[in-house]
């Protein structure tokens, strides 16, 4: 089994930040009002409204450490009526380490599992530092879920 090791994870809450301010997002079009296929331009009904999310991820595969390293960069366009307090991200990895809620669904089901040297480490998804609006900001890790407060 592949390892994930996620060397920094960067998030950017972002409420309509322009392009020319983040050079790296000149790619996502997905927002144009030329594409027919961005929610903004057919809503369904008045009032509507969805979030968008904009990555970028650079990571190196080691296939002889069977790692994964690289890093994220996010930006979150806050579309609702609603300010935001908190942000949560899945770390999907982190479910197959020894006395996560997978290994213990095995354990009872009495299905034959092993980990590999990473996983019996519990080293899933590791998250180094969170940045919002280019500051550090505190995250909590609860098994499969990072939680990270908002300004």
């Amino acid at each position: 089994m592949r390892k994930t090791v996620l060397a920094s994870c960067l998030l950017m809450a972002i409420n309509g930040l322009s392009a020319q301010l983040l050079p790296w997002a000149k790619g996502n079009t997905y927002r144009s009002a030329d594409n027919p296929l961005y929610w903004k331009n057919k809503k369904p009904y008045e009032g509507y409204w969805q979030q968008d999310v904009y990555y970028q991820i650079k990571a190196d595969l080691n296939d002889v450490d069977e790692t994964i390293t690289g890093t994220l960069r996010l930006v979150y366009y806050n579309n609702s009526p609603h300010a935001l307090s908190e942000a949560y991200f899945h770390l999907y990895q982190n479910a197959v380490q020894p006395g996560s809620l997978v290994d213990e669904l095995y354990n009872k089901n009495k299905t034959p599992h092993i980990f590999g040297p990473y996983e019996k480490e519990k080293k899933g998804t590791e998250v180094f530092s969170v940045l919002v609006n280019g500051a550090a900001v505190d995250f909590n890790i609860d098994y499969t879920v990072l939680k990270t407060a908002l300004d």
